[in-house]
């Protein structure tokens, strides 16, 4: 509740008008609710003389326990004892005296303002914890001490959350709901006390002061508060929003009196009847604003998923023609014309193999073979694609190349010429047994070629060695040699010219090889990136499917009507609206204006929003006590806004009639142009018509069992005393006297009786 009302003052910029302290007993909790520039006052866990103090005091009992961890556990008795007692209670004096001191110091020019009557303190806290509800009374007393002693005027304020009895709830089903139940019943006995709820005359009303530290007691002539509001909350109900709602409540009430010049402006109204208590409701109509401003976070989030998810497709389809296109290149046959249907261009093609078929075989070397391949690469386009074409170009020069050598090859005689030779002279070759296995050339190179060498030697040798008289012998010797010398050259000369096209097909394979592995490669990278591409376009569909759920949750609650105390204007033309309209929005009429919102529905938000404020507490249908209530309706919004009460004639008379019917209307100013917060208090109000005390009293005054079974529980008969913080107050109810040994008073009851 702290931190809401925090968080409201600091969107309003008022901080330099506000101090704020957080008091818990348990650290843990205090940092968790509170803000970091909030002062602290954390109450230690008395450990050490709690064992003795609790059988001194005379508001402790054996029943209770003090954790070690700190907290109360909803003990109310006990949350009074974290300040009563030696290790707490000057930290806590002086450092609330210290605070207001230095407020008063730091604000000292405001103080002397001629419209400044005084400043306002507000203590709020449930009623139905431990903390919050068994220290507010002591609290309120050491403040009212506190600012006696200041030479500036204080009016002191107070809010407490009172958890509802309704007839939905009297079948608790838990102890922990019972205390909650059991605890505001005492804390509004205690209230009703101290601030003379039956004009008994209480006064000076003492809280004695048992730790054995500063003033033996404190005492106030009146009431410590100036002002004391009563906020229901149903205790089933307690999600986020409907605390917020709550909070809200809270911090409007507390930001009207800032606005409209304090508690005491308020007091001396002569309009306004004397009562301290009341009770509070309250409303917020907003404009959506976070979630208009998340609505417009998805469509830019949702346009730019659509700019990726096209830019992904783009992507994809490249990739996909650019793979199909490098397998369509691979898996072109030589010598074939692509098909119709294939992306490969047949111009390109036939350049590829144009420029295979102008190369020179018989003069081929390395340098011949480049600068054709070159001369193809000049002539093949770029088509502005993701790979080179230069790859393409090549593999398809080679491929064709390729097959021309092999076809020149095919075509060429050394091969048979060899195989011929070599089926008449293998008995002849000493190694012909491993050449068998090996090709035309190699049987040339390894067997042949030595052989006829061999052969020609051998004649030649025969040839001189022959002397002169055997002219017919040497003329065969010489006829044959000149045969093996005609058949090693014709064979030589076939060897020479396929060995170059075996060459130049070892060369031209080889690189043909080497592109075709690159095209494949870039294929399988394509393949793989496509895989990515296809899985990222998942994810961004998937994305843009989950914003427009949202989209479409948003825009459905930004349409319909909330009926609840947090009412935002429904918004339907999402067409039209953009975040200009945010930035430049300075009243809910620019929304009107504009046609995001029409007049009609605003007026509706506003009906149903006023219609909606009730008296919280006096929920009894038969009233124990016939009062007369007065109530009042604060409004807190820009000055444009205010005007919205003034809408057109037939709204205007719609609205009125909902405004006039409070005894009391107060317009105040706030910061925030998308919200116009309500507040409605209640005066006169009578806690004999409340089901939180009346219910809970009658069964309590008539026996311990009535308030087992209203609260569901199976407890002994100290289950409702043990709640009690302050028996001090409460002299003439024997079952609390008893229950903490005060016996001496019970006496002295019981004399005053006779």
């Amino acid at each position: 509740m702290a931190t809401q009302i925090h968080d409201f003052v600091t969107s309003e910029e008022k901080n330099a008008k506000f101090e704020f302290i957080g008091i818990d007993t348990k650290n843990d909790d205090l940092k968790e609710y509170t803000n970091n520039d909030m002062n602290r006052i954390a109450l230690d866990t008395p450990s050490s003389i709690w064992g003795a103090q609790k059988e001194e005091y005379s508001y402790l009992h054996s029943d209770y326990e003090l954790e070690p961890t700190g907290g109360a556990k909803r003990q109310r008795p006990v949350s009074r004892y974290y300040i009563d007692n030696i290790q707490n209670f000057e930290n806590v004096y002086s450092r609330l005296s210290t605070i207001i001191s230095e407020f008063v110091d730091e604000r000292g020019n405001d103080f002397d303002e001629e419209e400044m009557d005084g400043a306002n303190v507000w203590l709020v806290n449930a009623l139905g914890g431990g903390t919050g509800s068994g220290t507010f009374p002591l609290l309120s007393f050491m403040l009212r001490n506190i600012l006696d002693e200041i030479d500036e005027a204080f009016f002191v304020g107070g809010v407490g959350s009172l958890p509802s009895l309704g007839d939905e709830d009297l079948t608790l089903g838990t102890e922990g709901n019972a205390n909650y139940y059991a605890n505001a019943y005492a804390a509004l006995r205690d209230l009703m006390y101290i601030v003379d709820y039956d004009d008994a005359g209480n006064y000076p009303i003492s809280i004695p002061i048992e730790a054995d530290v500063g003033p033996s007691e404190f005492t106030v002539e009146e009431s410590p508060f100036d002002f004391y509001s009563l906020l229901a909350f149903r205790e089933g109900e307690m999600s986020q929003d409907y605390r917020e709602q709550m909070n809200n409540t809270v911090a409007t009430l507390i930001c009207l009196f800032s606005e409209m010049g304090g508690i005491e402006n308020f007091q001396n109204d002569p309009n306004i009847p004397d009562s301290i208590l009341h009770s509070i409701d309250g409303g917020i109509l907003e404009v959506p604003v976070r979630d208009l401003d998340k609505l417009l976070d998805i469509k830019d989030r949702q346009d730019a998923l659509e700019v990726e998810l096209d830019s992904v497709a783009d992507e994809l389809e490249a990739y996909r023609e650019d793979r199909d296109y490098l397998q369509d290149v691979v898996d072109l046959h030589t010598g074939e014309i692509p098909e119709e249907s294939s992306p490969v261009e047949e111009k390109i093609v036939r350049t590829a193999r144009s420029r295979a078929q102008s190369l020179d075989l018989e003069y081929f070397d390395e340098e011949t073979l480049i600068e054709e391949r070159n001369r193809c690469r000049e002539q093949i386009p770029d088509l502005n694609r993701n790979f080179e074409m230069d790859s393409v170009g090549d593999y398809l020069f080679y491929n064709e190349l390729a097959e021309i050598i092999r076809t020149k090859i095919r075509e060429h005689s050394f091969e048979e010429e060899i195989e011929n030779e070599w089926s008449q002279y293998r008995g002849k070759i000493s190694d012909a047994d491993r050449l068998d296995e090996m090709d035309a050339r190699a049987k040339w190179e390894d067997g042949l070629q030595r052989f006829y060498a061999n052969w020609e030697d051998t004649l030649r040798e025969k040839y001189e060695n022959l002397g002169g008289h055997r002219l017919f012998k040497k003329r065969e010797i010489s006829e044959t040699l000149d045969q093996v010398e005609s058949r090693n050259t014709q064979l030589g000369g076939l060897y020479n010219t396929y060995r170059q096209l075996d060459d130049a097909k070892e060369v031209v394979e080889a690189r043909r090889k080497e592109c075709r592995e690159t095209l494949l490669e870039t294929t399988s990278e394509y393949t793989d990136h496509l895989e990515s591409l296809e899985q990222e376009q998942l994810e961004l569909e998937t994305e843009q499917a989950q914003y427009e759920n949202q989209r479409t949750s948003i825009e459905n609650r930004l349409s319909d009507f909330s009926k609840s105390q947090h009412t935002t204007l429904p918004f339907t033309n999402f067409e039209t609206f953009n975040r200009r309209m945010i930035e430049e929005a300075d009243s809910i009429q620019y929304f009107i204006d504009r046609g995001v919102v029409t007049e009609s529905q605003v007026a509706h938000a506003l009906n149903y929003l006023i219609d909606s404020l009730e008296e919280p507490v006096q929920d009894l249908e038969t009233y124990n006590k016939t009062v007369n209530v007065f109530d009042y309706l604060g409004v807190i919004a820009t000055r444009e806004n205010q005007s919205l009460m003034d809408l057109d004639a037939e709204n205007r008379q719609k609205l009125s009639g909902q405004v006039d019917s409070f005894n009391w209307v107060r317009y105040e100013n706030l910061r925030n142009q998308f919200v116009i917060r309500l507040v409605s208090m209640y005066g006169r109000i009578a806690l004999e018509n409340t089901s939180e005390y009346q219910t809970l009293h009658e069964h309590y005054m008539a026996e311990s069992e009535s308030v087992k079974d209203l609260l569901n529980i199976d407890e002994d008969e100290d289950y409702m005393p043990k709640k009690f913080a302050y028996p001090e107050f409460h002299e003439e109810d024997t079952r609390v006297q008893t229950y903490f040994g005060l016996a001496d008073n019970i006496a002295t009851l019981n004399e005053d009786s006779e």
